[in-house]
């Protein structure tokens, strides 16, 4: 049986603390029976948030801090407010089937057992984490003893005035409490973006969700000032300025997750408009294989990603999931053996192992993609092609041995041709150093629970095609999740030579047919050939008639 490393040992090991400062606590845990780590805190020898990264390690035990998390309100209720308070204990989330609940003592073998009795009853599996005492016990006075829920907190605003200050930051606010509950909301509903409308008389909130805007809450509008300096006091944004756009961002942890916001504020003609961009890092960076292509378009996309040299374009609309294929795709390439350098407007999720570096008012993509260069990459990812200069670096970095993946906006693979073009990239330049050309859509995927049989199916070829219905599962849309259509051209000898002569649309997309190039109406009919998504989906997505 291996020996567990004992705190004091761990401390010295990573230095921070020395071995007088260690036998002082020792011989002070003798007198008092008090925890080692608590003395050592009291005596100033380490910080509380040194003492629980060290307590995490010891244990295998996460820690977590408490300061910038919004608790789930279901995983809150699974415990009361008498035990919480008396044990010093508070549940956070759910995540991978279990209940994450902060303890203060990840030792105290008789609390896990009183969870255990409380939890059990429930039927519900739990794991601790590590919190900071007086974190803890803030967040017991924070999150119970007062609504949480919008409908609760809606109720407590109408019914009585609250005192204390949204801008300095109250905790206990109500607007405070009913942002932080908007922001779960829409987390726990995958949603990516918040919007926060004022009208005359009203506030209209409305979340995208799987890529359409849906309408959650009409607020009225007297409470909209405080929200809205609520927001950019999180942003740290200049809560006087109401007439000049303002761009910021924050984090917290929701329902487990480390969550980014972005926020873009607008002023309008009603009071200034909020859109508050959803970044989950945990489920913002996929596996290929999660990205659900069929297997010839997975295979195909497997074969790209083997060749050494060259230009990979991803294109598509806004929202249409590029960044998403990207981060993707670069997480499969990440290994030792290469250097992975990125050039995005913002970096939007981190990703361990890369280089990954945002373009500013400094720095534009063309002047970082010369920076770039100068670090010895194997792979470059610029997360646009806006422009003649950063078009004709790009293709010039293929030509010198690089792997590049961009985006461009365009509508199909061929159209992407055209921009380039059209940006004063060289037809000889295309032909040699563009590998493959990729566009894609997002469509939303048919709820499993409600879907029903189209009146388009034909009995006669036994073509089955579904429609939505909507149920309590999907939020009564018929939808819930979406797929990925997604058209890939490898440019091959024959198409290259084509590209190279400057031939027709038509011949260029019959060559790429031949060389077994799948289009995005292709993709849209095994969907729908499948019963994952519906025709009237895919006409929204494709504008086909």
């Amino acid at each position: 049986m291996v020996r567990r490393q004992l705190l004091g040992e761990l401390l010295l090991e990573s230095g921070h603390i020395s071995k007088d400062q260690l036998h002082i606590a020792l011989l002070l845990q003798k007198q008092t029976g008090s925890r080692l780590g608590q003395l050592l805190v009291e005596q100033d020898f380490l910080s509380r948030s040194e003492l629980h990264r060290s307590l995490s390690q010891q244990n295998g035990i996460e820690s977590i801090e408490l300061s910038g998390l919004i608790p789930d309100l279901s995983a809150i209720e699974l415990i009361d407010e008498a035990f919480a308070r008396h044990y010093s204990v508070l549940p956070i989330a759910f995540i991978d089937g279990f209940a994450q609940i902060a303890v203060v003592d990840s030792e105290n073998l008789l609390l896990f057992d009183r969870i255990d009795d409380v939890l059990s009853a429930k039927d519900i599996e739990w794991r601790p984490v590590i919190a900071d005492l007086a974190e803890l016990q803030s967040a017991i006075d924070r999150y119970y003893g007062y609504a949480l829920s919008i409908d609760e907190i809606l109720g407590e605003l109408e019914q009585s005035s609250f005192d204390g200050d949204v801008v300095d930051g109250n905790l206990r606010h109500p607007l405070v409490r009913l942002l932080d509950s908007f922001l779960v909301d829409a987390v726990k509903r995958n949603a990516s973006d918040l919007h926060f409308e004022p009208e005359n008389n009203y506030l209209r909130i409305r979340y995208r969700i799987d890529g359409v805007l849906k309408q959650v809450r009409l607020l009225h509008k007297q409470h909209w000032a405080a929200l809205c300096v609520r927001i950019k006091v999180l942003c740290d944004l200049d809560i006087s300025e109401q007439r000049l756009p303002q761009d910021g961002s924050f984090t917290l942890k929701v329902g487990g997750y480390m969550t980014d916001f972005r926020v873009s504020v607008l002023p309008g003609y009603w009071g200034e408009n909020v859109v508050i961009r959803v970044l989950n890092r945990e489920r913002g960076v996929r596996s290929l294989p999660s990205l659900q292509l069929p297997d010839c378009q997975q295979h195909q996309l497997e074969g790209i990603l083997k060749q050494p040299s060259g230009i990979i374009l991803v294109n598509g609309p806004t929202g249409s999931g590029k960044t998403t294929t990207l981060y993707s795709i670069l997480n499969e390439l990440n290994q030792e053996g290469v250097n992975i350098m990125t050039l995005e407007d913002p970096v939007e999720y981190l990703l361990t192992g890369i280089r990954q570096t945002a373009v500013s008012e400094m720095m534009g993509f063309a002047d970082g993609l010369r920076a770039i260069l100068r670090q010895d990459p194997d792979i470059i990812l610029i997360g646009e092609i806006r422009d003649q200069e950063t078009a004709r670096m790009a293709f010039r970095a293929a030509m010198t041995g690089h792997k590049v993946l961009a985006t461009l906006h365009s509508n199909d693979a061929f159209s992407c041709l055209q921009r380039l073009k059209d940006l004063g990239v060289p037809r000889d330049w295309i032909a040699d150093n563009l590998h493959a050309v990729i566009a894609q859509r997002l469509a939303r995927r048919l709820c499993c629970h409600c879907k029903a049989l189209s009146e388009c199916s034909n009995q006669e070829d036994n073509s089955r095609f579904y429609t939505a219905c909507g149920c309590s599962a999907c939020d009564q849309s018929g939808y819930n999740g979406r797929l990925l259509l997604w058209e890939c051209v490898v440019v091959g000898k024959e198409l290259s030579r084509l590209l190279a002569e400057e031939v027709s649309k038509d011949a260029l997309s019959e060559q790429a047919a031949k060389d077994g190039a799948v289009f995005l109406q292709q993709s849209a009919e095994l969907w729908l050939q499948k019963g994952e998504t519906s025709i009237q989906e895919i006409q929204r997505v494709l504008a086909l008639s």
